[in-house]
């Protein structure tokens, strides 16, 4: 209604609504450009930050499946998060990257690691893009409808402090 108005407020700087519009239909088409698609799991494992925002809501409308993963969780539990929902891509910082780089090699379905800030190491097997390369290369036009309200739109694990973390899966109607 008022694309104009603030709408996000961080420490990295303010977005407004036409601001976030634009670069979630962006991140979302750099998504589907890289292959992704209706249902394909993506794991968000960074602080909270304006491109976690983003990233959630560029999942939902690729029509991806949402996996926040706690940055506070050690290498393995991460790993079993990915492994355990089959992620295909992940959005990370490169700080982030060096840490489960080790875990990584462990986890065959990922295929793409979007890096939101410094390049990271990637000597794995996955295919690494910069997010604000996303953003300004992708087209900002909403992407295609892609999802229906049952289809499966976030995966939320616990912190496993009585064992492995368990998710819980969440559909877009659950999230209206």
């Amino acid at each position: 209604r008022y694309p104009s108005k603030e709408a996000l407020v961080q420490k990295e700087g303010r977005r407004s609504y036409a601001e976030i519009d634009s670069a979630t239909d962006r991140f979302a088409n750099g998504l589907r450009s890289a292959g992704l698609s209706r249902g394909d799991r993506i794991g968000i494992f960074l602080e909270k930050s304006i491109p976690e925002f983003l990233s959630l809501f560029a999942a939902w409308k690729a029509g991806c499946v949402a996996v926040p993963i706690n940055p506070l969780l050690f290498p393995e539990q991460v790993g079993h998060i990915l492994n355990d929902c089959t992620v295909r891509g992940i959005v990370t910082s490169g700080g982030k990257l060096n840490v489960i780089k080790e875990i990584l090699r462990n986890v065959p379905s990922v295929e793409l690691v979007v890096v939101t800030d410094e390049d990271g190491e990637t000597d794995g097997t996955w295919r690494r893009v910069r997010l604000d390369g996303i953003l300004k290369e992708e087209s900002a036009e909403p992407p295609k409808d892609n999802c229906i309200s049952q289809d499966l739109a976030a995966i939320l694990y616990t912190s496993g402090s009585t064992g492995k973390p368990k998710g819980v899966m969440l559909s877009h109607a659950n999230l209206l």
